[in-house]
């Protein structure tokens, strides 16, 4: 990855604590999955599994910073070769358990965690 994909990548990196802030002091404090949706471009090929953790460690830390007693858990990523990358983290879900949750049928709200390679012009 370049230069130029590194500034992308830290600029999109700051942005993630202002978007969980904002997203947090609407969020009630139910359980939420969040579903973070990367372009591969952001990601280098032959590690997408450790190029895709500083984004989820950021959106975990931001998380933190913002609401310290929010328990969150990360579950999986998915990888689409050529396209997206998607990590899903979940938020106060207490009750979730790894042997059963592909039989629990109960609903959680997702929000969609976007970042994106477009320059926000604010």
């Amino acid at each position: 990855m370049g230069d130029q994909g590194e500034h992308i990548r830290e600029r999109i990196m700051n942005q993630i604590p202002d978007t969980i802030r904002d997203f947090l002091q609407q969020a009630a404090s139910t359980p939420i999955r969040i579903l973070g949706d990367t372009p591969n471009s952001l990601l280098i090929s032959g590690d997408y599994l450790g190029s895709i953790r500083p984004f989820v460690s950021k959106t975990q830390s931001s998380i933190r910073d913002c609401c310290p007693d929010a328990q969150t858990r990360f579950l999986t990523v998915n990888i689409y070769p050529g396209n997206h990358a998607y990590f899903v983290l979940d938020l106060n879900n207490v009750d979730y358990v790894y042997e059963t949750a592909h039989t629990d049928m109960t609903a959680i709200p997702v929000y969609v965690l976007r970042l994106s390679k477009k320059k926000i012009n604010c």
